[in-house]
């Protein structure tokens, strides 16, 4: 549980630093990783996720290759 908490936290960090203007989507992406956690199951959660990345990769292709770059 914690090490989840800590691997958003980082990756928000790095992408907050990385790129301005993806902060109001980000902060979409925490408030949905928290709700996911609050209210379904870990598959559930991995899907909502799964989801949201999905929606970013298709509205923000730039910022989300360099992310991945940097994630890997």
């Amino acid at each position: 549980m914690e090490g989840k908490r800590v691997f958003h936290g980082e990756f928000l960090k790095v992408i907050n630093n990385f790129h301005q203007q993806t902060i109001p989507f980000f902060a979409g992406y925490a408030s949905v990783a928290v709700l996911a956690e609050r209210m379904f199951s870990i598959g559930l959660q991995i899907l909502v996720i799964l989801i949201a990345m999905t929606v970013f990769l298709l509205f923000f292709p730039p910022t989300a290759t360099a992310v991945v770059g940097i994630c890997h």
